[in-house]
């Protein structure tokens, strides 16, 4: 090999470290939900596979995603909770790597009850127009005692949804 080949390999390879040598600069490009240490119950959240459509009566209507959330080791029986969805809207848009007021994502607020006769432990949700989602709050519970929990700060309890989905195999 000659000389000249081996100098321009050096200089490409001093280029291309120092390129990876950080400067100090680094933006956050995931946030992370809230830390749940002050939820009074486990809250997980996983996808339901095939958001796009639902039949209903012979219907099609198009929807967001579907979640199913998971409440473990209430205290005392559960009977209504208040879930606030955050999410980025459906269609074309950039997430940028660090936070500005263009990436501000939008929520959807569900009330969910069941009969003070029947626990709850499970429920499912379908949001409206939610593309991606990227944490569920619990903003509020109420237990069959008549006693509540509502949080005293925003992003107070709240899990981000699995990233593993179960999908059908092709028909």
């Amino acid at each position: 090999m000659r000389l000249s080949s081996m100098i321009f390999v050096l200089v490409l390879a001093s280029a291309s470290l120092a390129a990876q040598t950080s400067t100090g600069n680094s933006p956050v490009v995931l946030v992370k939900p809230p830390a749940v240490a002050s939820c009074p119950v486990q809250l997980s959240v996983d996808r339901i596979p095939n958001g796009g459509v639902v039949r209903t009566k012979g219907t099609v209507g198009a929807h967001g995603q579907g979640l199913n959330l998971t409440f473990v080791q209430p205290k005392v029986q559960i009977v209504a909770a208040d879930i606030t969805v955050h999410f980025y809207p459906a269609g074309g848009h950039v997430v940028p790597a660090a936070p500005s007021a263009a990436s501000v994502p939008l929520t959807e607020t569900f009330h969910l009850t069941t009969s003070a006769d029947t626990p709850m432990r499970e429920s499912s949700i379908w949001t409206s127009h939610t593309a991606v989602v990227r944490w569920v709050e619990l903003t509020r519970l109420e237990y069959a005692d008549g006693t509540s929990w509502q949080a005293s700060a925003p992003r107070q309890c709240g899990a981000a949804p699995s990233l593993y989905v179960l999908v059908d195999s092709a028909r």
